[in-house]
């Protein structure tokens, strides 16, 4: 059976939860919620779970090593299940506004120190990436990620999140490429509101 290994970025403990830089996290959550009967065990320096899923078997990794180190959880994992194996990191990314999602197969860290993390571990740069916008910070970057989203925010996240089932059988059931095609046209129906308000404000 082939692996499909999905891996959510983000840091531990409660402090960080809901933060900016943990949606990665609350997109692997959200996928765990499709199979209530599994639970998440501690191994390879993460949470991790696994499930048949038709004709893979799905894992889901959160590194507990935090962001900077995020590569030794997926090496420990990528050491034992290599073999025909499909990696996946989903990740907050700053250039892209709250409620806009990008899919690409390899590419640069694009300033990510968890995906640079796991491009060192890994030796490659061939990492497919999900990458969810949590939109431009007014202060320090450093700082803006790890804030909580505020209430209007918090909206479009969960929205975001309300599509996460469909997007995860899109990621599992299609080619690569029309999953692009799907998942990149997707945008928060709050998020598209907001523009055009803006924009009719100009």
């Amino acid at each position: 059976m082939k692996a499909f290994l999905f891996v959510g970025l983000g840091n531990p403990g409660p402090r960080y939860n809901h933060t900016r830089h943990n949606i990665g996290f609350s997109w692997i959550d959200r996928v765990c919620e499709l199979f209530p009967n599994v639970g998440w065990q501690e191994r390879f320096e993460a949470h991790w779970l696994h499930v048949p899923f038709g004709d893979i078997e799905v894992h889901l990794l959160k590194p507990m090593t935090f962001m900077n180190i995020s590569g030794k959880s997926v090496l420990a994992w990528k050491k034992k299940f290599q073999a025909d194996s499909r990696t996946l990191v989903v990740m907050d990314d700053l250039d892209l506004g709250l409620g806009t999602l990008r899919l690409r197969p390899s590419g640069g860290d694009g300033g990510h120190k968890g995906l640079r993390s796991i491009m060192e571990c890994l030796g490659t740069e061939n990492i497919a990436r999900l990458r969810l916008g949590v939109g431009r910070p007014q202060t320090e970057a450093k700082d803006y990620v790890l804030e909580k989203f505020s209430p209007k925010e918090r909206e479009i996240v969960e929205e975001l999140m309300d599509a996460v089932p469909e997007h995860f059988e899109i990621l599992c059931r299609e080619s690569f490429d029309s999953a692009m095609n799907k998942i990149n046209a997707w945008r928060s129906k709050l998020a598209k509101a907001d523009a055009e308000l803006q924009k009719d404000n100009e």
